[in-house]
């Protein structure tokens, strides 16, 4: 089972692509899915995000409120570092699991899709970093989250450049909206990685 990941600023359009890649017979794992999974009331990680963060984080229910939470970090990077850090302990180990099993059930490819992939040190055998021009990538997130777009040019503004992610990557993707050329170039990665003939 190949085991590779794609990652990029948020809004890019990650999980567009990686939904692409599974076809060829890759499961695709969202980082973002498993975070909402561990925001739920009960979960260790609301226990460990409300100690650092304090309870205006969580809702009535006793979940994490992402919106509260997102106010808090994206105003502040050393608060949006320790979030970081306290998530993807997390994530990592619920990743693991998921890749144990798909890796017993033969599945040919194991996708990992998270916007801290590089940060995280995680062992992958590619890595393919999604771009989009600032402005699509604002857009999306606008509609996506349901937020004003001064609130996404926040979010966008406290992450990393696009640099970072296409100079760490193995293949680049760009996304800015065809889909036509959105096929082709995962095509052209699913032979590279033998995923397709």
């Amino acid at each position: 089972m190949i085991r590779f990941g794609i990652t990029g600023r948020s809004g890019s359009g990650k999980s567009t692509v990686a939904e692409l890649f599974v076809p060829y017979g890759v499961h695709h794992v969202d980082a973002d899915a498993i975070v909402h999974d561990l925001y739920v009331p009960g979960q260790p990680c609301v226990s460990a995000l409300s100690n650092a963060f304090g309870d205006s984080i969580l809702t009535v229910a006793g979940g994490i409120d992402r919106k509260a939470l997102g106010t808090i970090v994206f105003a502040d990077p050393h608060k949006l570092r320790l979030l970081g850090d306290i998530v993807h302990r997390f994530v990592w180990v619920a990743m693991e699991q998921l890749e144990r099993e798909h890796e017993e059930a033969g599945t040919k490819g194991f996708l990992v899709d998270a916007i801290a992939l590089i940060e995280g040190g995680r062992q992958l055998e590619a890595l393919i970093a999604v771009t989009a021009s600032y402005e699509v990538s604002l857009q999306r997130i606008v509609v996506r989250d349901g937020i004003s777009e001064s609130d996404a040019r926040k979010r966008l503004d406290a992450q990393k450049p696009q640099e970072f992610y296409t100079s760490h990557a193995d293949y680049i993707v760009d996304n800015n909206g065809d889909t036509d050329h959105l096929q082709e170039q995962v095509h052209s990665i699913a032979k590279h990685l033998k995923l397709a003939p």
